[in-house]
């Protein structure tokens, strides 16, 4: 899931960035940013610990 406002999902060192939703109520710790890695062996995206 991701916001519908700016700024839009997008590919940063090869890396795809996705900005949560944030409304009311939201904690902290879900409002940063979530990475994902292109997996092609196994055709997936993987997501990447952002905590750091």
């Amino acid at each position: 899931m991701y916001s519908e406002i700016e700024p839009s999902p997008h590919i940063e060192n090869d890396r795809l960035v996705v900005h949560p939703p944030i409304v009311a109520g939201t904690p902290e710790e879900d409002t940063r940013d979530v990475l994902y890695r292109l997996d092609l062996a196994n055709k997936r995206l993987v997501a990447i610990d952002n905590k750091n």
